[in-house]
């Protein structure tokens, strides 16, 4: 029973970069100006692709970003970074360039976002890293915290207001999860939310926004998404989860999901933030109420 009382949380990331505060490693891009300021990209491999489509190395969800807009190569030692045809240009040091090789600390602009450059995994680099973990994931699951998923939906509801893209959401749960808590006891549960997590992170786009907004509740953002496109996605999260074996302490937990799929197309007019949210968690209520495990749209 001692055992029970314990919770299952994960390394204090503090304390892990105080004592790898020292190491090097890859260069780095870091956001200073834009929706994630703090967030990180270390760049392992030799090329990597910026802009706005899904196939990019890393995905920047705003129309001021061309679907390929810049390339970043690294070649006899030095980083350079190319222009790819671009709509708004590339700027280095707020300069517009066609091509520049990159030196420690320097500014890139790709639309509306402006990242940071530095050559290797420093100091300064993983305490920005550090900090925006701390700040937008949840420490369990290591997916987004409800403050984060929070804004990014207000942010996808002004893009929504601003170009009429296609929004779709989804509003799920555990089903059953304080059974899992008494049953199994609190570290199964926790087990159970994590793995929960990270088996719907590995079937979601790049550019969809997933997070945990209460105990055992979860939500998924998909921008220009269709709503027959999310139901889809739903329903595959639903047989997954319903057939994957959740084994703790060598005892097979039987876990399903409930899920609601909510579109802006299901309004007659452009809903508020509230009225969406409300309307997805209306349909996850009535997948509870019909006997669970299956998505309502």
């Amino acid at each position: 029973m001692a055992e029970e009382q314990k919770t299952m949380i994960s390394k204090n990331p503090l304390l892990e970069f105080e004592q790898n505060q020292s190491k090097k490693g890859n260069a780095v891009l870091i956001e200073i100006e834009g929706y994630d300021i703090g967030r990180s990209f270390k760049i392992i491999t030799s090329m990597i692709l910026i802009g706005r489509s899904e196939a990019c190395d890393i995905v920047l969800a705003s129309d001021s970003v061309s679907r390929k807009h810049a390339v970043i190569q690294k070649h006899n030692g030095d980083y350079i970074i190319f222009d790819n045809g671009s709509t708004n240009g590339l700027y280095v040091n707020y300069q517009k360039v066609k091509s520049q090789i990159l030196k420690d600390s320097d500014t890139i602009r790709i639309g509306a976002y402006v990242f940071k450059f530095l050559e290797s995994e420093n100091v300064e680099a993983q305490y920005h890293e550090e900090l925006y973990h701390l700040k937008n994931y949840d420490a369990l699951t290591h997916i987004y915290n409800k403050r984060y998923f929070t804004s990014r939906l207000e942010y996808e509801f002004e893009r929504v207001n601003r170009y009429g893209k296609p929004l779709s959401f989804i509003s799920l749960d555990i089903d059953h999860f304080k059974l899992v808590n008494d049953n199994y006891g609190h570290l199964a549960g926790d087990f159970i939310l994590s793995e929960f997590s990270r088996l719907i992170s590995l079937q979601i786009r790049k550019t969809d926004i997933f997070g945990r907004v209460g105990g055992e509740e979860f939500s998924i953002l998909a921008p220009e998404t269709e709503k027959n496109g999310a139901i889809i996605l739903a329903e595959k999260i639903r047989k997954m989860i319903e057939h994957n074996l959740f084994t703790y302490n060598k005892q097979n937990i039987p876990i399903t999901t409930s899920l609601g799929v909510a579109a802006i197309s299901d309004f007659d007019r452009t809903p508020t933030v509230t009225e969406f949210i409300a309307f997805a968690d209306k349909l996850l209520y009535q997948a509870k109420q019909n006997g669970r495990n299956q998505v309502q749209f």
